[in-house]
């Protein structure tokens, strides 16, 4: 069963590579859109700025907030203290009541919760609002 659940994650992956962004409070996705280079290069320097582990066994969305799926187009090496693995794809959750988080997906299926440097406010109010 959990093979197959892989599978059908991966081709779904595979056939949609889209942005969606999903708001917390309406428990919904309110907007799917295309990838970009330049989408692509934002979430490199998040991932660049990658400075610590979020250690909650159970992790719990914030209120008042998004959570934006982002697949990787090719996934990305990342090495630092916390990370070194390939990531293929990004969830980042932001409120404005708590520091922003990257929920990150490798090409293995391991998952890490993971906090970073670089400021996502400007991403958030653009991919929201176009």
């Amino acid at each position: 069963m959990l093979k197959t659940l892989l599978l059908a994650s991966a081709i779904l992956q595979a056939i949609s590579p889209n942005i969606e962004v999903f708001d917390i409070d309406l428990s919904k996705v309110t907007k799917i859109t295309s990838s970009s280079k330049q989408i692509q290069g934002e979430v490199l320097v998040w991932l660049k700025s990658i400075n610590g582990i979020d250690g909650k066994v159970k992790f719990e969305p914030p209120p008042h907030g998004v959570m934006i799926k982002i697949p990787l187009s090719p996934p990305l090496k990342i090495e630092n203290v916390w990370v070194n693995e390939v990531i293929s794809e990004v969830y980042l959750i932001y409120s404005k009541n708590e520091k922003a988080r990257l929920l990150l997906f490798t090409r293995e299926n391991k998952v890490m919760l993971v906090y970073f440097e670089a400021d996502p406010t400007p991403f958030v109010k653009r991919i929201s609002t176009n």
